[in-house]
């Protein structure tokens, strides 16, 4: 079939049982090029993006969560992409990789087996709000 080279038949993540928790949370690197954007101008930058990417993070994954009980793979596709982007744009490479998987199901018209990765997915915002607030804690 044509989409079969677009579409991933079998995602490569880790499995859906593994503990992220040895894995970095967020990218040092990332987060110092963000710090690094703040200036006199907007010297709350860092704080400002977190908090919005913490309040859009909690809405993708309300609707992601429903669209996999619904079995609507289309929106869970659109509703990862995005997340996938953020989290990336904030460190956040682990999240931002169980998104990715989300994504390519969705796009390959399924949700089977999703419910594993969304689980290890909001266990990873977990870390990543932790993480993140401790960030902002020390930029104050």
């Amino acid at each position: 079939m044509m989409t079969d080279k677009w579409t991933p038949q079998n995602p490569t993540v880790p499995s859906p049982t593994a503990s992220s928790s040895s894995a970095p949370v967020l990218d040092a690197d990332v987060i110092q090029a963000l710090l690094e954007l703040a200036d006199d101008d907007d010297p709350d930058f860092f704080s400002d993006l977190v908090d919005q990417f913490m309040e859009d993070a909690q809405t993708s994954l309300g609707t992601m969560h429903t669209a996999i009980n619904a079995h609507d793979a289309a929106t869970m596709e659109q509703r990862a992409h995005s997340l996938k982007a953020s989290s990336a744009n904030v460190g956040a490479l682990t999240m931002s990789e169980f998104c990715r998987v989300l994504q390519e199901m969705g796009r390959a018209g399924s949700t089977d087996g999703a419910e594993q990765y969304f689980a290890q997915l909001t266990r990873e915002f977990t870390r990543v709000k932790e993480a993140l607030a401790a960030e902002q804690a020390k930029h104050l």
